[in-house]
């Protein structure tokens, strides 16, 4: 009898031709052990990219932020499988971050400042704070004087430690309290101490799981069941690492909607390009 063929798992990776990393490499192995299916990963060096290779079937399944969802499901080429469920009470926010030993400490003193991005297609690191800043009446096309990709959450950090650009773009997540519970910097030793939250926009929806159209029902099935129960299972503490989540709810959110209507919104007003 002849091999299944390979399910390409799709994930956001910086360096696609470099081993994936350990931890997921290990999920991997482990979801294709629940399941009995030969999950494989298949990286994608930009959001960009990764939206296309699931749109284009090149994915079958895959780990997707929300607005490479929202583009997906725009076309109905994936369904929602499993949407990430944080901690009772954490929201995950944009903000935008700057130096400590910088002045600014006012939306009115990045006029003429250099911003660093994440990726054209981050709510976080990009679309929600720029639309957020044009609301207020600051059109960040004519408030920065500079404004580039850095490519990653950590890379934007990096150049605001090392001056590079004077405000970047990132995320926070918060307790019920307010408290800063994780954040864009909070894991780089070098920014201990150096990084202050100039403000926060959201709170944006979760991540998600997605299923190509073309993947059978059986194996949809297969493995939504297995990502249901892992959190709680041995692989759980992995998965919580990984994913940054409490526990997987099946399907998408009702969330979805405003941040949709946030993200036609910057189309509309020419401050999201990538828009399909």
């Amino acid at each position: 009898m002849a091999a299944s063929p390979e399910i390409p798992f799709g994930l956001m990776q910086q360096k696609k031709d470099a081993a994936v990393g350990t931890d997921f490499a290990e999920f991997l192995a482990w979801l294709a052990k629940a399941t009995g299916l030969p999950i494989k990963a298949k990286p994608a060096a930009t959001y960009e990219e990764l939206d296309r290779i699931v749109a284009s079937g090149e994915a079958l399944l895959a780990w997707v932020p929300p607005i490479v969802f929202l583009r997906l499901d725009r076309i109905g080429a994936a369904t929602p499988l499993v949407t990430h469920t944080r901690a009772a009470g954490v929201t995950y926010e944009s903000v935008l971050i700057v130096n400590t030993a910088s002045a600014i400490r006012a939306l009115d003193s990045l006029r003429g400042t250099r911003a660093a991005w994440v990726d054209p297609w981050s709510a976080a690191g990009y679309v929600l704070p720029r639309l957020k800043l044009a609301t207020l009446g600051m059109d960040p096309r004519e408030t920065f004087k500079e404004e580039r990709f850095a490519g990653s959450h950590d890379a934007a950090v990096k150049a605001v430690l090392d001056g590079s650009a004077d405000v970047a773009g990132t995320y926070a997540r918060r307790d019920a309290d307010g408290r800063l519970v994780r954040g864009g910097w909070t894991e780089m030793a070098e920014a201990d101490g150096q990084i202050h939250m100039l403000t926060t926009f959201g709170p944006i929806p979760s991540d998600l799981i997605v299923a190509h159209k073309t993947l059978p029902a059986p194996t949809k099935q297969a493995v939504t069941k297995a990502l249901l129960s892992s959190p709680e299972g041995p692989i759980g503490p992995l998965v919580r690492k990984i994913f940054g989540v409490q526990k997987f709810r099946q399907g998408g959110l009702p969330s979805f909607g405003a941040l949709r209507r946030a993200i036609d919104g910057a189309v509309a007003r020419g401050l999201f390009p990538g828009a399909r």
